[in-house]
């Protein structure tokens, strides 16, 4: 679930939007990032990505036609 998270905010999705994709509450799903920002030490959502990004727990793939 938590990996499943860093690819949803690493495509924008808010936590509303999450939550709904998930069937749980936002709060359940903000819960969520905060914990990952703290396992991190993420400043915030931006470099929460970075941070996973470089700690290996998550590889970003450019889509098709991205320059």
């Amino acid at each position: 679930q938590e990996h499943q998270a860093l690819l949803l905010v690493a495509q924008s999705d808010t936590a509303d939007r999450i939550a709904a994709v998930w069937g749980l509450s936002t709060a359940n799903v903000r819960g969520t990032l905060t914990r990952l920002r703290a396992e991190l030490d993420a400043r915030n959502r931006t470099h929460l990505i970075r941070c996973a990004v470089d700690a290996g727990v998550l590889t970003l793939v450019p889509k098709r036609g991205a320059r």
